[in-house]
């Protein structure tokens, strides 16, 4: 379903064909055990560590606590961890236009792909599970994290439609389908939540397969709430 453009579309599993055999084939061969340690070896090091401990005893005694634990981590040094991505700042971070004045320097904005072809949509996936299952899912691709959150840090969008979709009190969207008999279970969130790319998704389960094909109920559009 990702656009084999966006970087959400990158394999991010494996099996024994494609973690050894597959590799092992390369000129030269690869051993992905090898490098894997290498890897850890390389960027896992006390250097890179970030330790965080929250407690109600005083400064003094928590500290020498942590200290007799974790003194015995042989140092070394590690290769600096990689830089995650980071969009640019927005207007009102910078005195731009959005901020109402400031006039701060232009700032050139990268084009990130989208996390879906847009000349593929709508799309219907069907797929026949193993066990009795019947379920509708909804996606919609929103902004990235990056922007939304920290435009709306005190309240982030995805949050505030996973509250109000997800919520199963009297006059929700799930009672509404409960009582009528179309769905046991509503649950609603982010899907894909990266920096550069996002879905928002609503997740139904019907009872049977009648139920289910009886009615599509489709919830408003999310990214409204997210412009």
């Amino acid at each position: 379903m990702a656009n084999p453009a966006c970087s959400y579309a990158k394999y991010s599993t494996g099996n024994r064909a494609t973690l050894e055999t597959a590799p092992l084939a390369l000129a030269p061969p690869v051993e992905a055990h090898k490098v894997m340690k290498a890897f850890h070896a390389e960027h896992y090091g006390p250097s890179n560590l970030g330790l965080v401990v929250v407690s109600a005893l005083p400064l003094d005694r928590l500290e020498a606590m942590v200290a007799a634990r974790f003194e015995v981590v042989p140092a070394r040094a590690a290769a600096p961890q990689p830089q995650p991505l980071l969009l640019p700042p927005l207007a009102e971070e910078i005195g731009g236009a959005g901020a109402g004045g400031g006039g701060g320097e232009a700032v050139a904005v990268p084009v990130l792909p989208p996390l879906l072809d847009a000349s593929k949509l709508p799309l219907t996936v069907k797929f026949a599970p193993l066990r009795e299952l019947r379920r509708l899912t909804l996606v919609w691709e929103v902004p990235a994290r990056q922007g939304t959150e920290r435009r709306h840090w005190d309240a982030p969008p995805a949050r505030l439609w996973s509250h109000l979709l997800g919520h199963e009190g009297p006059g929700s969207a799930f009672a509404y389908l409960q009582d009528r008999g179309w769905a046991t279970a509503l649950s609603a969130g982010n899907k894909v939540d990266q920096a550069d790319c996002a879905a928002f998704q609503v997740k139904t389960h019907a009872r049977t397969k009648k139920n289910l094909a009886k009615r599509c109920i489709t919830p408003p559009h999310p990214p409204t709430l997210f412009q």
